[in-house]
């Protein structure tokens, strides 16, 4: 009966402590349900941005630099000279004729910046295939 009653006694005082990690919530966090990253106060970010608001440069880097050009299901287009205008969310290459092209949004998943000395080191890399960022940009 004592080992009842000390049993009781330790699931009474602990219960509402247990209780209170699992649903304690001190502001919103930063996933979803499904596991999406949420990114509150993105929506300007998500839309072209006016040049005339844009002091500099509207490119993540000005110049032309090697980089891999992937297609959707990482099927790689192959290397070109490219940069990313981070304005318009476009990446400008250099085709096989010499032609600056932009690239089609919907056909590129992945842009990976290389080094020009050494095509192993990555300097960055650009993705297209988040559903999440893509589902904002949409709207």
């Amino acid at each position: 009966m004592k080992k009842l009653l000390l049993l009781l006694t330790i699931i009474l005082l602990a219960g509402p402590s247990s209780i209170g990690q699992v649903r304690l919530a001190p502001g919103p966090g930063g996933g979803d349900r499904e596991g999406a990253l949420i990114v509150y106060g993105s929506d300007e970010l998500n839309g072209k941005v006016p040049y005339e608001r844009i002091k500099g440069i509207p490119y993540w880097k000005n110049d032309y630099l090697p980089a891999k050009l992937y297609a959707p299901g990482n099927k790689l287009y192959g290397t070109f000279q490219a940069k990313v205008n981070l304005a318009t969310r476009e990446v400008e290459y250099i085709n096989g004729q010499g032609q600056p092209l932009a690239a089609f949004t919907h056909e590129l998943a992945k842009v990976v910046f290389v080094t020009p000395d050494d095509s192993t080191k990555i300097l960055s890399i650009f993705r297209n295939d988040l559903a999440e960022v893509n589902i904002q940009f949409m709207k």
